[in-house]
């Protein structure tokens, strides 16, 4: 194995660890599978059944081949990057109309509770009884709560929703 001059400490090290392991495996050929100046691997040969040296043809449809294996990995990464992608976008869909749905419970909630906040402080001011606003107080909490049920009611959908589905085995 020949090292090149700019080649650091770990590389030279990495370096005779794969040359190692290749004569370990009795391997005589590597082809780096590089795909935008990142090695993803090797393809790694041993010798001929016929025991013959690979000749320029053999080295040229190996290489090829390397280079096959690269372009098929790139498509497998695209795809996945695009999954991911439409993953996100479906995410921020669902994440959207999530907010909505929790949005309206909310606001159903804030009203009742403010204007009792008020019917409150006009008892305490004076300004009316307290059997005067008790009917009302007493519908408000109780449409309060039908409220905060009907948000932890979507909450939970949206947990159900997100679990993994129970895989089924089969024979």
């Amino acid at each position: 194995a020949i090292a090149s001059p700019k080649e650091t400490e770990d590389e030279r090290i990495r370096r005779n660890e794969a040359s190692d392991e290749m004569q370990r495996l009795r391997m005589t050929t590597a082809f780096p599978l590089v795909s935008q100046g990142e090695v993803l691997g090797y393809l790694l040969l041993g010798e001929k059944m016929s025991e013959e040296e690979y000749s320029s043809k053999d080295l040229l449809l190996l290489r090829n081949v390397a280079n096959q294996a690269v372009l098929a990995y790139q498509r497998v990464r695209y795809l996945e990057m695009a999954v991911r992608g439409a993953r996100t976008e479906m995410l921020g869909e669902i994440a959207g109309g999530f907010a909505h749905e929790i949005k309206t419970p909310l606001a159903n909630i804030s009203l009742p509770a403010e204007l009792s906040f008020i019917d409150l402080n006009d008892v305490e001011q004076g300004r009316r009884k307290l059997e005067e606003v008790l009917p009302e107080l007493k519908q408000r909490m109780k449409d309060i709560m039908q409220q905060a049920f009907k948000a932890s009611d979507k909450i939970e959908a949206i947990r159900q929703f997100s679990k993994p589905g129970q895989v089924k085995m089969e024979s």
